[in-house]
């Protein structure tokens, strides 16, 4: 390769303004705006980090003579994990809690998905202008909270603990 070429390209890569791991802001509100999913206020301040999936096409192979074919099957739902930490009053982990309990009835019976449908969006922020620009929007459900770790010797340290939502319906 070409010293003149390298440069280019060193410019470009010095120059380009690559996604940074903060610059994310998501929003939950519920799908039913009725009372039923009370998503605190201030949800945003509590969210540390976010991890999520972006497509997944599953499919089944099938032959026919030596060549193999790839017959896709189904959309796989996203998964959005959080780590959160929580108001010394517990209000996250309180609210997951009781969005979840709008899951399942403790007779074993399934409520209706408008009772607890949150919709999602993640926005990109843009560092020098301070422009949101939304990357997704899913239609999720409370899926698990995970344990919260604590540590007497950890004065300096927030909890935290991970909380997973699932898309409720794969496609669209």
């Amino acid at each position: 390769m070409m010293l003149s070429t390298r440069r280019k390209i060193s410019k470009k890569l010095a120059t380009t303004p690559f996604e940074q791991g903060w610059q994310f802001r998501i929003e939950i509100e519920s799908i039913k705006n009725n009372g039923r999913v009370d998503v605190p206020q201030d949800f945003d301040i509590y969210v540390k980090n976010i991890s999520h999936g972006a497509t997944e096409i599953t499919y089944d192979a099938f032959k026919v003579g030596a060549i193999t074919f790839q017959q896709p099957t189904a959309s796989e739902p996203v998964v959005l994990s959080m780590t959160m930490r929580d108001h010394w009053d517990n209000r996250i982990a309180k609210w997951f809690d009781s969005l979840a309990s709008k899951v399942l009835n403790s007779d074993g019976t399934v409520n209706l998905p408008i009772d607890y449908l949150l919709d999602v969006t993640l926005y990109s922020l843009n560092p020098d202008t301070d422009e949101e620009i939304k990357i997704n929007n899913w239609t999720l459900c409370p899926q698990k909270r995970d344990e919260k770790s604590q540590d007497q010797t950890s004065v300096t340290e927030f909890t935290e603990s991970p909380m997973t939502f699932i898309q409720y319906r794969s496609l669209g």
